[in-house]
């Protein structure tokens, strides 16, 4: 049984359309698991780390 995705390609794409025409300059954007999708104007999110990397890097 396959299950629906929570966001496609032309939602993320809407979203940073609308985003540009209410005035914004979106730099990045985040889905969350329930499909909701956040617009940022700022970089906070671009590479930011998270406790996972870590625990990545001891593994590699």
């Amino acid at each position: 049984m396959s299950r629906r995705v929570a966001f496609r390609q032309a939602d993320i794409t809407r979203a940073l359309k609308g985003a540009k025409k209410a005035g914004m300059a979106p730099k990045c954007f985040v889905v969350h698991p329930s499909g909701k999708i956040v617009v940022y104007e700022d970089d906070k999110y671009i590479n930011a780390a998270n406790e996972w990397d870590d625990v990545l890097n001891e593994t590699a």
